[in-house]
């Protein structure tokens, strides 16, 4: 009974693994027979010409790691103008300066709108906004709108206190860096002295410090880099700034 069963299973097994073999053959064969049918479609409707691509990721594969440099190759095959499938997503590719002039100066109106993406559709209300809506009377109108009523030179002139009290605040906020820097550099300097005049009296120390091991390897020479006194202290800053940093974020996290 039991080598019957372990027979029939291992059968139903693998006539569940040909189905699947049988079934994805099927399903490729009928991409790629959908895919030719159309780019032929496409080719009648007199649209560039398109490399061979794949179903799903389109022409994705022929990408390299450098993007313009595969653009330049499949001009070579293709032409100054192509019409490629980034996954999804149709993508018109002009690798001629005179292509490019001719679709700038003589037709700008057809290229002129963006593509709706998805963060567009959802935050600006389905492309409503002036920056993604669709060239036209409407996209005019709202442009119109926004130039005359915000951006007029009335306007902006109206908002001259406000910039001028944005700047005043900006002048005292470098005042106000600039006396912490001084503060903050008098402190690193004591404390590299101090490490300095303990390594110079040859004071015992447990564990060097990361400031120990800076002065050592100034002192000889063992830096890639000058090893000017500005260029210790800004290294000092760094750690400093990063490790408080990282507390006060995963504090404010926990917050």
């Amino acid at each position: 009974m039991a080598l019957t069963f372990l027979t029939q299973l291992s059968y139903e097994e693998n006539k569940t693994l040909y189905t699947t073999i049988l079934f994805g053959i099927i399903i490729t064969i009928f991409l790629v027979v959908l895919n030719l049918i159309i780019t032929r479609k496409r080719n009648k409707n007199n649209f560039p010409p398109c490399p061979p691509k794949l179903p799903f990721i389109g022409n994705l594969h022929q990408l390299g790691a450098l993007p313009h440099r595969s653009f330049h190759e499949l001009s070579k095959k293709h032409g100054p103008l192509m019409l490629l499938k980034l996954g999804q997503v149709p993508t018109l590719v002009v690798s001629s300066a005179d292509v490019a002039r001719e679709i700038t100066k003589n037709h700008d109106v057809v290229f002129s709108d963006r593509p709706q993406a998805t963060a567009a559709n959802i935050f600006v209300y389905g492309c409503k906004d002036v920056g993604f809506a669709p060239y036209g009377e409407e996209w005019r109108q709202k442009r119109r709108v926004c130039v005359l009523e915000l951006l007029s030179v009335k306007r902006v002139r109206s908002f001259q206190s406000v910039r001028e009290q944005e700047v005043a605040e900006l002048v005292g906020l470098i005042s106000e860096m600039n006396a912490i820097f001084v503060a903050f550099d008098s402190f690193l300097e004591d404390v590299i002295e101090e490490h300095r005049r303990r390594i110079k009296n040859k004071e015992e120390k447990e564990d060097k410090d990361f400031v120990d091991i800076l002065i050592e390897l100034q002192e000889n020479n063992m830096l890639e880099f000058e090893g000017t006194q500005d260029n210790l202290k800004a290294i000092l800053v760094d750690m400093f700034v990063g490790g408080s940093d990282t507390t006060s974020t995963t504090l404010m996290d926990f917050c």
